[in-house]
């Protein structure tokens, strides 16, 4: 079975019309290609979007175990084990949060027929995306304190949880 990408590759390039010129062509060309890496990047897009929010669900889970160990003062060695994995999901989030919006960028540069990609950056979106990966990369640090709830603990449990709830916005 193919799929729209192949059946748009498999397309000849040339036309039959031996009244279009070599520009025309050559124009047919670039469209056919910039339709190919258009759809390409949408499905790479989407991929990762499935991909960040399953991270984010992960985390959520882990994020959640972590606080209902901590809130009943079970000190295991595996609370450490599970921050870490809380600090590894956060960082793959954070660089998957960097190559969506690189896909973006890419994305909205073919769509709008700009040539250069740096055109598209401006200040607002370099705050967006720096604002986005600070929101994201707020987690636990993988430690195992002996003490009971306090309010550090809590404030900790508050605030890392909207850094995975973002990311199902």
């Amino acid at each position: 079975m193919m799929t729209a990408i192949e059946f748009v590759a498999s397309l000849p390039t040339s036309l039959k019309n031996s009244k279009m010129d070599c520009d025309d062509r050559k124009s047919s060309a670039n469209i056919r290609y910039q339709l190919i890496q258009r759809k390409q990047l949408h499905y790479r897009r989407k991929r990762l979007n499935d991909s960040m929010c399953f991270i984010a669900l992960f985390g959520i889970l882990l994020m959640i175990i972590d606080t209902e160990l901590r809130l009943n003062q079970i000190n295991l060695k595996l609370m450490i084990l599970i921050r870490l994995l809380i600090g590894i999901s956060t960082l793959f989030l954070v660089i998957f949060v960097l190559y969506y919006h690189i896909l973006d960028i890419r994305l909205y540069t073919i769509n709008n027929h700009i040539a250069d990609w740096r055109v598209t950056l401006n200040i607002r979106t370099i705050l967006i995306i720096l604002c986005e990966m600070f929101v994201c990369s707020i987690h636990p640090f993988p430690y195992n304190d002996k003490t009971s709830i306090n309010d550090s603990s809590l404030i900790k449990i508050f605030v890392t949880l909207p850094s995975k709830l973002f990311n199902l916005i």
